[in-house]
C-alpha cells in the first residue's frame, strides 16, 4: 500500500512538471534565427521631428550590422512661434528665423544583442553605434503679409521671403513650404549615433520596438536659420523612435 501511494505521489509530481515544461513560456523556448529584417521608425528628438528606416543582415544571431536613413527637421534652440496680430490668423511663424533646415542621414550602423529574449512574453535589449553623411537642406522662409493697399480680392494678402528688418505688423503667417524650394542650398555634413533598443513584441517575425539613445550632426559651417544670431554648426540631439518592422529569412 505504501508503495502504490508512493507511486501515486511520483507520477503526480511528474506530470506537474512535464505539464509546466510544456507551456509556451516556458525556458524550453527557443527564438527563431532570421538572416533579415526591415523597421521604420517615428522619430522625435531634442530639436524636432523625423521619420527612419533602417535595413539589417544577420551574421550570427547576436549581431546584425546594416543601412540606415534619417530625414529630420533640425531646429534653432531659440525657436519660439509667434503669431500675426490679425484677426483671424492662425499660422505660426519664428521671429527672425529665416531659413528652415533639415536633414537626410545615411550611414552603416552596427548593432550588438546584450539580452535575449528567453520567453514569449520578455525583450530583446541591443545596442546600436551608427554613422554617415548627413546631408542639410536649407530653405528660405517666405511668409504672407497683408497688402495695405487693397481691402479684397486675390491682391490682399502677399507672398515674400521674410526679412526681419522689414516692418513687421502687416504679417499673416509662415507661407506653405513648398515657397522657395527652389532656393534650397545643400550643407554638407556627417553624423554619430548612439542607441539602446528594447525589442518587447512577442512574436519573433514581427518587431516592435522604442529606442532611446543620441545624435551628433556636424556641418562644415554655422548653418544661418536666424538672423542676427549665433547660429550652430554642431546639433547634438536626444532622440526617442517607435520602430515597426519584420524579419525573414
Amino acid at each position: 500500500m505504501k508503495l502504490l501511494r508512493c507511486t501515486s505521489v511520483i507520477l503526480l509530481v511528474w506530470t506537474s512538471i512535464t505539464s509546466v515544461a510544456q507551456q509556451p513560456n516556458s525556458a524550453d523556448y527557443k527564438r527563431l534565427v532570421y538572416d533579415n529584417d526591415f523597421t521604420v521608425g517615428i522619430q522625435l528628438h531634442t530639436r524636432g521631428y523625423g521619420i527612419s528606416f533602417r535595413r539589417s543582415f544577420y551574421p550570427t544571431n547576436f549581431r546584425k550590422y546594416g543601412f540606415e536613413a534619417d530625414l529630420v527637421n533640425l531646429r534653432h534652440e531659440k525657436e519660439v512661434k509667434s503669431f500675426g496680430i490679425l484677426p483671424g490668423n492662425s499660422r505660426g511663424f519664428v521671429l527672425n528665423k529665416i531659413n528652415s533646415f533639415y536633414a537626410l542621414r545615411a550611414g552603416y550602423f552596427h548593432e550588438k544583442i546584450l539580452y535575449d529574449r528567453y520567453d514569449q512574453n520578455g525583450i530583446i535589449v541591443s545596442w546600436l553605434i551608427a554613422g554617415g553623411a548627413s546631408i542639410g537642406f536649407l530653405k528660405p522662409v517666405y511668409i504672407e503679409v497683408e497688402n495695405p493697399e487693397t481691402t479684397f480680392g486675390p491682391d490682399k494678402i502677399l507672398i515674400r521671403r521674410y526679412n526681419p528688418v522689414e516692418p513687421q505688423q502687416n504679417i499673416l503667417g509662415q507661407a506653405s513650404f513648398f515657397q522657395g524650394i527652389g532656393e534650397t542650398a545643400i550643407e554638407p555634413g556627417i553624423y554619430l549615433k548612439s542607441s539602446f533598443i528594447f525589442d518587447y513584441f512577442g512574436t519573433d517575425e514581427v518587431i516592435k520596438a522604442i529606442e532611446i539613445g543620441i545624435i551628433a550632426d556636424v556641418f562644415r559651417r554655422q548653418i544661418p536659420i536666424f538672423y542676427d544670431y549665433i547660429n550652430p554648426s554642431f546639433f547634438f540631439q536626444l532622440f526617442f523612435n517607435v520602430n515597426f518592422g519584420k524579419r525573414w529569412n
